[in-house]
């Protein structure tokens, strides 16, 4: 397994207490769904935090569904999900009237940057709701690694 895959199965990494800091911007990125969406598909959806804020929205969705390809991450999330890769989305085409793929984008490596975005595109029937980190300062967020001492960032970013 590659340690970025070694990684995102590590049980720690998806703890409800790791995104408690982003409740906030999950408030504000549902405030962005368009009224006319019914069905949501959340892909990349790691412990389910931004699905789970859904689920407490005043206006209720017909379904709300979640991919990961972190079975670790999938064990915390309380809505249906399947295990799948960006890349390779078992669902039918124009499944979900709102894709949304939450700070996931910026790791893909290049060869399936184009493959994903056109998976994210496939499935949505209406819209697609991509975030991914802005006015971030890399060179800030930088540590080192105590065993070999290189500089990484803790993110991947």
């Amino acid at each position: 397994m590659a340690v970025e895959q070694d990684y995102y199965e590590n049980e720690d990494f998806w703890l409800e207490e790791v995104f408690l800091n982003q409740k906030e911007r999950f408030q504000e990125i549902s405030r962005r769904i368009p009224t006319d969406v019914d069905s949501l598909l959340d892909v990349g959806c790691g412990n389910g935090a931004f699905v789970h804020l859904l689920l407490e929205d005043e206006r209720k969705f017909s379904e709300i569904h979640a991919t990961d390809r972190s079975k670790a991450a999938l064990g915390h999330v309380m809505v249906p999900k399947t295990p799948a890769s960006i890349d390779a989305l078992p669902f039918d085409d124009r499944s979900y009237d709102l894709v949304s793929c939450l700070e996931v984008i910026e790791h893909l490596p290049i060869p399936v940057f184009d493959k994903a975005l056109r998976e994210l595109t496939r499935v949505a029937d209406k819209y697609i709701l991509i975030g991914v980190p802005n006015e971030q300062d890399l060179d800030k967020s930088m540590i080192t690694c105590p065993h070999c001492r290189s500089q990484f960032n803790p993110d991947y970013h």
